[in-house]
């Protein structure tokens, strides 16, 4: 295994709270939503990878993880040949900030134009004047649970009345909602369970805009 550590000189994380800190959704941070530890977590796992936690409450915590090893030579010296192509535009709906940003950034290098909202009926008048003005978008990706505004759901609903044939990914860590499990039959075209990928968001996204490649 290749090995490497991150030390931090901060307050430590408390006892009770350390066994705790990998999973979706938990958080002491207030208006936060815990998925940055977990999406490591699952990013590591998928690798057959591990991750350790040494903390002591006051004292800093270091986080070392462990990523399997490799015989395989890097290749060297490839030449772009020139600027990532344009795949799409792309809407992302999420009321975080953090996560907003974070896909806008894995998209955008990806070579996706990306318009950022924080909820459904801020997505329903961009996507409605996307339409208008001859410039729409080649797909959407919707939270499902926006708790003090419109969520996916209810705005998919809306967003059919504008566009029958619209491309909308529904994404949620509530792997077991309904809408999740028969995304389908909610008008979705497919959906992307919290924590995922980078690999996993493009994957969905490409064989959404593109399904018969």
């Amino acid at each position: 295994y290749v090995k490497f550590s991150i030390e931090d000189t901060g307050p430590g994380i408390a006892p009770d709270v350390l066994p705790k800190i990998l999973d979706p959704y938990f958080t002491t941070k207030k208006g936060h939503q815990g998925l940055g530890l977990a999406i490591c977590f699952s990013i590591v796992n998928k690798h057959g990878g591990a991750i350790t936690i040494d903390s002591r409450h006051g004292a800093g915590s270091t986080f070392t993880v462990f990523m399997p090893a490799t015989l395989e030579t890097l290749q060297t010296g490839v030449q772009s040949a020139g600027p990532a192509p344009v795949y799409g535009r792309v809407m992302v709906m999420d009321d975080d900030p953090a996560i907003r940003d974070l896909l806008s950034r894995i998209l955008s290098l990806s070579g996706y134009s990306v318009a950022l909202t924080r909820d459904g009926r801020e997505a329903l008048s961009v996507y409605e004047e996307a339409q208008n003005n001859s410039h729409p978008f080649d797909a959407v990706i919707m939270e499902l649970t926006i708790p003090e505004g419109m969520g996916g759901k209810d705005a998919m609903e809306q967003l059919l009345k504008i566009d029958t044939q619209c491309r909308v990914i529904v994404c949620s860590g509530y792997s077991n909602d309904p809408v999740m499990a028969h995304f389908q039959k909610y008008g979705f075209r497919a959906r992307l369970p919290k924590p995922f990928t980078c690999a996993d968001l493009l994957k969905v996204l490409s064989e959404t805009i593109h399904p018969a490649a």
